[in-house]
């Protein structure tokens, strides 16, 4: 194949920004990080044909902090009022019109050896659309079908982008075979350098070898209907993948769109600022070799791969893997989680394996290659990112096996609806610093929450964990036992020995946040610090765990927290706060703090019996702990209350305590050396094979499941 163009020539002595004249691209375009500005140019005199790219595209200098993608005029156009050459096809033959002789045909090949725009119409039986040259083409497709069971139905083999715009009305079908699977990548369209796809009408990709679309270079997506069907990876563009409109559907025996390059940190990125994005897939739904950034559009991701044993972080139930309560049950005698199995591709589309000797780069990228064939059947996340992840907006629909969002570098939320679910692993994973400063989060289902391996702040949003079958929220990663010391994590974890034995802080200065977690509700292996927000914690109801965990303190300056927990092992804060071990509550009792006229400070209807009650807030004279009675007011969806009266019910000794003598305990004293129980932390006797005795009362489907309650309702007796 031709090589990529080298030493482009610049000719203009000032640079223009380019007009985006699409609606999707042009949205929030002040601050969207799919869009950029030129910056800078270097003018060079040279003949037109070298610079007409030039005068288009925005020319950026990306870092790998802070990379955009450059839409321009040519990105968003889809209609022309004329063409260098209108080819029908036929069959097996083709009419060519116009400038024939930039079009060649031979047997089942159309080859298009200019620059130029050029109208595609009509049917071409086991044939092929080839692009050559060093010029930029741009197919305007008006209804065609190309099959070729030998290779791509469309491939580009030119130096500069290729575009192919969607005639409004038309429906568009391109499909390799299985014999395509004797090239060097498979794919139905195949570009060796820069790809667009615009237009308002409909693009059909048929992956039937491996993939349905492969990127050389960027690969840019600014409208049309576009559904794709692949063995392997959906839609790949190398060095990147820009969104900004359409409607796009992924089912894909692998990964659903995915940036792969390694090499170069500027390079490798995925950016979704509009458009419609839904994607089933067996591996990762999105995947990023470096950064993704999510300001706009919609995200609807459905992972259903299995997750192989040996790469899972997972440890269910803050254990080691090997460790195991009798007949293998839960502390709190819950049957346990189903492991995560090692996959033996019987449960995967076989074409995806049958390939794999034959997909190699040209560029001979055995390290991308080698991964991918090493890692991607342990993979099923929403959305992976090899650096950093920043979300500032748009709508984000996760069910996974593997963890919802994860990110090898810092995750960053400032914005957005986030609705997540994952079967096995985590709601959002962070191996960097963990941010939240807007949005609203809600995580149905997960083992941890959010998890960080370094700090964890949160500072604004909402957060609405409803069932974390481990810790709701949790920093510094790894896991215990709760007895006084770190278990550890599997041989093959990408977590390392010094992320497990530093400390990692939890950092609360605003938002408001629900858990509802059967291992801890907060979980540092640093400090926990508040100076803000609104915090509901519906805990553990297991020996082991409690609704907060911390390895050397807790403090609070501002803002109000409401924990529960049921014969857990809590500890406290070291600030002043009310607690009490002293509750009898049922699932579904209303537990509120109130002043001494009955006015609600914080409330939460339980789903689980709770023993131990832990409140600090900014009112803190005269408070009283109410189990039942009759509330006034109004529940969130989360069944918590921050306002409302309560009358009658059961009041139940609520102690202020000072907080300050916890710091003396020392570690091991039945906790991780933050706080301590009142009745001093010693660990009961057991007999030699007895276990503690779990909470008594019904906690099956209770656990964890919202009671079914009308959240509108004025008046709710308990």
């Amino acid at each position: 194949m031709i090589g990529k163009e080298q030493n482009r020539a610049w000719a203009m002595t000032m640079a223009v920004a380019a007009v985006l004249l699409c609606s999707g691209c042009t949205e929030n375009a002040a601050t969207s990080t799919a869009q950029t500005a030129i910056t800078d140019t270097t003018a060079v005199a040279t003949e037109s044909e070298k610079v007409e790219e030039t005068s288009n595209i925005a020319v950026t200098h990306l870092s790998s902090s802070n990379q955009r993608v450059d839409y321009d005029e040519d990105d968003v156009t889809g209609t022309y009022d004329t063409f260098d050459a209108e080819i029908q096809l036929n069959g097996s033959t083709a009419e060519v019109t116009g400038s024939s002789e930039t079009v060649q045909v031979t047997d089942h090949l159309v080859t298009i050896q200019k620059g130029g725009t050029y109208r595609i119409s009509g049917t071409w039986e086991n044939g092929q659309l080839c692009v050559t040259g060093s010029e930029k083409v741009k197919l305007y497709l008006d209804g065609v079908s190309i099959t070729n069971p030998d290779g791509a139905a469309i491939l580009c083999e030119n130096e500069k982008r290729t575009i192919l715009s969607l005639a409004e009305g038309t429906e568009n079908t391109f499909s390799d075979g299985t014999a395509a699977a004797a090239t060097a990548e498979p794919a139905a369209i195949y570009t060796e350098d820069k790809l667009t796809i615009n237009g308002t009408g409909t693009l059909v990709v048929n992956g039937v070898a491996a993939n349905g679309i492969v990127c050389r270079n960027d690969l840019k997506i600014t409208g049309g209907t576009i559904q794709i069907q692949a063995a392997n990876n959906g839609i790949k563009g190398k060095d990147s993948i820009g969104i900004c409109g359409g409607e796009i559907t992924v089912t894909a025996g692998n990964d659903g769109l995915k940036a792969t390059e390694a090499d170069d940190t500027e390079r490798g990125w995925i950016a979704v600022s509009g458009g419609v994005v839904t994607i089933a897939a067996e591996g990762d739904g999105v995947q990023a070799e470096t950064d993704c950034w999510i300001d706009g559009g919609e995200l609807h991701i459905t992972t259903t791969g299995e997750v192989a044993s040996n790469h899972t972080e997972e440890m269910p139930f803050g254990g080691r893997d090997d460790w195991q309560m009798p007949n293998g049950g839960r502390p709190d005698q819950n049957a346990p989680m189903q492991q995560e199995q090692e996959n033996d591709n019987s449960t995967v589309n076989p074409a995806v394996y049958q390939m794999q000797a034959f997909l190699m780069d040209t560029n001979t990228d055995t390290t991308e290659t080698t991964n991918t064939q090493t890692t991607e059947e342990s993979s099923s996340k929403g959305i992976k990112t090899g650096n950093d992840f920043t979300i500032t907006g748009g709508t984000v629909q996760i069910a996974s096996t593997d963890h919802c969002l994860h990110s090898t570098g810092t995750l960053t939320c400032s914005g957005g609806t986030l609705e997540l679910q994952s079967a096995q692993a985590k709601g959002i994973s962070s191996h960097g610093d963990l941010q939240i400063t807007d949005g609203a989060i809600t995580i149905i289902q997960a083992t941890e929450g959010m998890e960080s391996k370094a700090e964890m702040t949160i500072s604004g949003g909402e957060i609405c964990i409803l069932q974390a079958t481990d810790d709701g929220l949790n920093a510094g990663g790894g896991n215990s036992m709760e007895m006084g010391f770190p278990m550890q994590e599997n041989a093959d974890s990408t977590t390392n020995t010094e992320d497990i034995v530093e400390n990692h802080n939890i950092t609360i200065s605003g938002g408001t946040i629900y858990i509802c977690a059967d291992g801890d509700g907060i979980d540092s292996n640093g400090s926990i610090v508040m100076t803000g927000g609104t915090v509901f914690v519906s805990g553990p109801i297991s020996g082991g765990d409690g609704a907060l965990d911390f390895e050397t303190d807790m403090t609070m300056s501002g803002g109000s927290i409401l924990a529960l927990s049921s014969r857990g092992m809590m500890e406290y804060p070291s600030t002043q706060h009310y607690c009490t071990t002293e509750v009898s509550a049922q699932a579904g009792d209303l537990i509120a703090v109130c002043d001494a006229d009955g006015n609600v400070l914080m409330g939460m209807q339980t789903t689980k019996n709770v023993s131990d009650v832990v409140y600090y807030g900014e009112q803190m004279e005269n408070c009283q702990l109410v189990i039942g009675g009759t509330y006034q007011g109004t529940l969130s969806e989360a069944c918590t209350a921050v306002d409302g009266t309560v009358s009658g019910g059961t009041t139940v000794e609520f102690d202020l305590t000072d907080g300050t003598e916890q710091g003396s305990f020392s570690q091991g004293q039945f906790g991780n050396g933050g706080g301590m129980r009142p009745d001093g932390g010693q660990q009961p006797d057991f007999a030699e094979g007895e276990m503690p005795e779990p909470p008594q009362g019904e906690f099956g489907s209770q656990n964890g499941a919202m009671p079914e309650q009308s959240v509108d309702a004025t008046e709710i007796h308990f």
